[in-house]
């Protein structure tokens, strides 16, 4: 594994922990903020690990970042959506682009099924990350 690729999934797996902090101190906001920048750094990781490319673009859409790693049609098909969905709630988390809505409007059941799918999503990408060193 390319020590790039080891640098971006270490970082995402700090965020990973992160998330659940701000869990058990209800920042929901956060909590899906979070959600997205983990997907983030594992597709950067994948980019840089499956492609030529040494340094991942600057941008923070999922879907295109997953189609510049050569993966978005390798996905099931459960995930395509979430990278989508993913993308539009960073932006609004990241951006302020719901300001007459406090930052715990975020229910903690619409939170924790977010989690769980992207859980799901974290442990397939890092599953595709182990093996294509196999």
């Amino acid at each position: 594994m390319k020590a790039q690729t080891k640098h971006w999934i270490d970082s995402a797996d700090y965020d990973w922990q992160v998330t659940h902090h701000m869990l058990k101190s209800r920042s929901h906001i956060y909590v899906l903020f979070l959600c997205h920048l983990t997907i983030e750094k594992l597709l950067k990781a994948c980019l840089v690990e499956l492609t030529t490319r040494e340094i991942p673009p600057k941008i923070h859409i999922l879907p295109r970042l997953a189609e510049l790693a050569g993966i978005l049609h390798e996905l099931p098909e459960q995930f395509q959506p979430l990278l989508a969905e993913l993308t539009s709630l960073q932006e609004k988390t990241r951006y302020a682009l719901e300001p007459n809505a406090p930052p715990s409007s975020y229910a903690r059941d619409y939170t924790l099924q977010y989690l769980k799918r992207t859980e799901a999503l974290r442990k397939w990408l890092k599953h595709k990350l182990t093996s294509a060193n196999s």
